[in-house]
């Protein structure tokens, strides 16, 4: 989960509650702490039980919808549990480089400074904008990451430590054209993950459906869902 406009006292709270969700739900909500469940179906976070991926869904007010580094089959997935969960839509770039940062975001439309903009995130009235992920997206990181790390190597090749630094960089270069091979394995692996749970999700608790509702055709919110 991510949470906004917090404080080092909340931060500290939040940290003693993060085992006791239903204490910690309790705090956000009484504190009007702005909380976002955040990629919901990544890999990332390793395998877990089908409860923990519901537990949180309808008992926090934003679910994000865009993630920048996520496949959009991801994202979609997130974008059908929000609207069936009543919660409101986020969107962030997940960026590990700075090429990446802004490709995805919030915004609340009207909102002109911070406070309007924080309490936009607690009414949920956000707007997601900008792109999902893709291999080549996924891809490109990884390269700018090896990039940087090769440029700090060179200019840290001053005394032992720094030249074996160095050193070790450029006994990898060799490998470098496998890094392709190797980010299109994580990004297959994330689409399955993300594709057999939610599949699992779906049959273990009959929702959301598969086909799309008829237009003008409402959800009824699922809000209190509780351990399953």
């Amino acid at each position: 989960m991510n949470v906004f406009d917090l404080t080092e006292r909340e931060h500290e709270r939040i940290q003693a509650l993060r085992r006791d969700p239903e204490a910690l739900f309790a705090y956000l909500a009484e504190e009007r702490l702005p909380a976002s469940v955040n990629h919901l179906f990544s890999a990332l976070t390793g395998d877990r039980a089908l409860a923990e991926f519901r537990l949180p869904l309808g008992r926090v007010p934003l679910i994000e919808t865009l993630n920048g580094s996520m496949p959009e089959g991801h994202n979609e997935y997130a974008r059908r549990l929000g609207r069936a969960a009543g919660m409101a839509p986020v969107g962030g770039s997940d960026s590990h480089t700075l090429a990446g940062v802004g490709r995805a975001f919030t915004t609340v439309p009207g909102a002109r400074t911070r406070e309007e903009f924080l309490e936009g995130l607690r009414h949920g009235l956000t707007v997601p904008s900008g792109r999902s992920g893709s291999y080549a997206r996924l891809t490109g990181e990884v390269v700018r990451i090896f990039a940087a790390a090769y440029r700090d190597a060179a200019r840290e090749a001053w005394g032992p430590a720094g030249a074996r630094r160095l050193l070790a960089a450029v006994a990898l270069g060799p490998f470098l054209p496998l890094l392709p091979l190797v980010t299109v394995g994580i990004h297959l692996h994330e689409v399955r993950f993300g594709n057999r749970n939610f599949r699992a999700f779906q049959r273990a608790f009959g929702w959301p459906a598969d086909r799309p509702a008829a237009p003008g055709a409402t959800s009824a919110p699922v809000r209190s869902l509780g351990p399953a």
